[in-house]
């Protein structure tokens, strides 16, 4: 696990990535480097959830710097050999809805917005973050080692196109609780979940799903 934080791990995929693209370029012409490359990383070292259960956010965001310097990388090598195609990546965001239009609740789903989804969708269409993401790493002491060469691979080469796996509409509020001085930072530090009453839900997964769409039109 401890290799996604590392960077002699970007040479061995960039490595995979040149074999495959000489064996399968003349039958495939669309690539993508990770599918949504943010879940591992956050089961892991945000959450806790799976081996080795540690809550290290600044592991968790040297892993989510790491996989936006290796999907650039791809980028670059891909140009590099002149293959023709595209090469992508396939983002899981999470469209976040505020509670309220309350400012401290609008402020909550902002700062959401930026650490779980701008983290990745910035820098790989536009190649830099949210200068507001970089403030509040720098803030909490969570920013990742990086250098000005590996920056300018990622400013370089975004992506040719982005795949998109929407599950759920995701909703939060402003927190309703003061932080506990001996936790680590964890973004919730921001924001708590919010379940929007009525909300209709996909019982076999857990999670809330959009309601049919309804389309009003008039006629003469």
């Amino acid at each position: 696990m401890a290799a996604g934080g590392r960077k002699r791990w970007l040479s061995c995929l960039c490595a995979y990535a040149e074999k495959v693209f000489a064996r399968y370029h003349p039958k495939v012409t669309r690539w993508f480097t990770f599918n949504e490359p943010i879940v591992v990383q956050t089961r892991v070292y945000l959450d806790a959830l799976r081996w080795p259960y540690e809550q290290n956010t600044s592991t968790w965001m040297q892993w989510n710097y790491h996989k936006v310097l290796a999907t650039a990388s791809v980028v670059k090598r891909f140009r590099e050999l002149g293959y023709p195609g595209t090469v992508g990546c396939i983002l899981n965001p999470e469209v976040t809805y505020p509670r309220s239009r309350a400012p401290h609740d609008l402020r909550a789903a902002e700062i959401y917005d930026l650490f779980y989804n701008r983290m990745f969708l910035d820098p790989l269409v536009h190649g830099v973050w949210p200068p507001e993401l970089l403030a509040l790493l720098e803030q909490h002491q969570v920013t990742w080692e990086t250098s000005e060469e590996d920056l300018a691979v990622i400013r370089e080469h975004t992506v040719d196109e982005l795949g998109i796996n929407l599950y759920y509409p995701h909703r939060v509020k402003a927190p309703s609780r003061a932080w506990h001085p001996h936790t680590p930072f964890h973004p919730a530090w921001y924001y708590e979940p919010f379940e929007l009453p009525g909300r209709r839900m996909n019982a076999s997964r857990g999670w809330e799903i959009y309601r049919k769409s309804s389309l009003i039109w008039r006629c003469g």
